[in-house]
């Protein structure tokens, strides 16, 4: 099947892309096998969330050892009916990934360590990877395409004004890179924004409980603005604890928390739940 074949299909289907959905379809098949490589597709178990037009579905189809691909668009499930109609590795689920419990992932992979490949809706792309990041899933790694700027912000190093609880956390529970960026122009429709390739290699473990450290450090970026002191005051910590800790870690008042490395968020965590 051809790329001009997708094309074919979703007028035949009398397809219109929904902005509900944020559906933006990349169709360069050269493209998507560098992202199926980028997310060492090959022997494994693969969850795709967006299946979209099923034209990266279909790469990493090639040589996944299953796929469990996520299109919330009902619309779009009789397109992947005949774009996917080949393979025989490819589970289609029309449902929303952020309704499906952890125990539904685990009987859908089989109890199996799996990857994470997709082109993210941008509405959704960073509630879907912190839910992945932080979840007990047997998650080897996440190589999604958002938008740039979000990747940047999961990326940021500390004191740039894109540094935040997310950029914390993901270095936190994960390796992750920013590894190509992508034009606006490979896109269909062009959206406003460019994207990016990001890829997230979680790490086997992480000190305490990973939800709970996730919420303290979100708490510690609660009101850019304020201190460390101020936002973690607010979280309900005591002032003298706080001093404490913060000093402990070289970091006396009045620090911000953009100012502090994740290793420095992850050891104040442990000091003050204590």
């Amino acid at each position: 099947m051809t790329d001009k074949n997708i094309g074919e299909i979703l007028r035949e289907n009398n397809f219109r892309f929904n902005k509900q959905f944020g559906q933006n379809f990349i169709l360069d098949r050269n493209f998507l096998c560098a992202v199926t490589k980028d997310g060492e597709a090959e022997n494994s178990v693969v969850l795709e969330i967006g299946a979209g037009a099923g034209s990266l579905t279909r790469e990493i189809a090639k040589t996944a050892d299953k796929v469990i691909a996520f299109e919330i668009d009902k619309n779009l499930i009789p397109v992947l009916g005949v774009v996917l109609e080949d393979f025989n590795n490819i589970t289609l689920l029309n449902t929303d990934i952020m309704k499906v419990s952890d125990e539904e992932i685990e009987s859908l992979t089989d109890s199996k360590p799996f990857k994470i490949i997709a082109n993210l809706p941008y509405y959704i792309s960073a509630p879907v990877i912190m839910r992945f990041l932080e979840s007990s899933l047997k998650v080897q790694s996440i190589t999604v395409m958002v938008q740039l700027e979000v990747a940047e912000r999961f990326t940021a190093g500390k004191c740039s004004s894109q540094y935040s609880a997310i950029s914390v956390c993901s270095k936190l529970l994960s390796d992750c890179i920013l590894l190509r960026k992508v034009s606006r122009k490979m896109f269909k429709p062009e959206p406003n924004v460019d994207s990016a390739i990001i890829k997230f290699v979680k790490k086997d473990k992480v000190a305490g409980d990973i939800k709970e450290l996730s919420a303290f450090i979100k708490s510690c970026f609660s009101m850019r603005r304020k201190t460390l002191e101020n936002n973690l005051l607010k979280a309900g910590f005591e002032k003298d604890k706080i001093k404490a800790a913060t000093e402990s870690i070289k970091k006396a008042p009045p620090v911000r928390a953009e100012e502090l490395e994740p290793s420095e968020f992850l050891r104040l965590y442990e000091i003050l739940k204590k």
